[in-house]
């Protein structure tokens, strides 16, 4: 009867142990059900605002850059075709007269020497 007595008498403080475990789950249970999450995006905030502020720069360099080129592209001088080889033939047949005029300076020596050999 004695080891029936410590029997019962374990078995009772596993019921007793099942029972506050038991309680301390159904505790914990409301607990959880009563817990509100909520979301915590401020990482994800700063990540997305410094990714918007990077944008702008790069948009405003692009926007100074195109100004740029479009300052450039104005104040460019582009002349027609037509004009560039009218100039560049009026310049060779320049340059031929030229150096027509200076070979026939370069000859009134030699015509003198043969007038004056002539005797006119």
């Amino acid at each position: 009867m004695a080891k029936l007595d410590e029997i019962a008498e374990l078995l009772t403080e596993e019921i007793k142990g099942f029972e506050t475990s038991v309680d301390r789950m159904e505790e914990l249970k409301t607990f959880l059900m009563t817990y509100k999450i909520q979301a915590d995006t401020s990482d994800i905030d700063f990540i997305l605002t410094r990714y918007n502020d990077y944008q702008k720069k790069a948009i405003e360099d692009q926007h100074k850059m195109m100004a740029n080129a479009v300052y450039y592209i104005k104040n460019s001088m582009n002349f027609p075709k037509w004009s560039i080889k009218l100039f560049s033939g009026l310049l060779i047949i320049a340059f031929v007269v030229l150096g027509y005029c200076v070979y026939k300076v370069s000859q009134i020596p030699e015509k003198r020497q043969e007038a004056f050999g002539q005797g006119e």
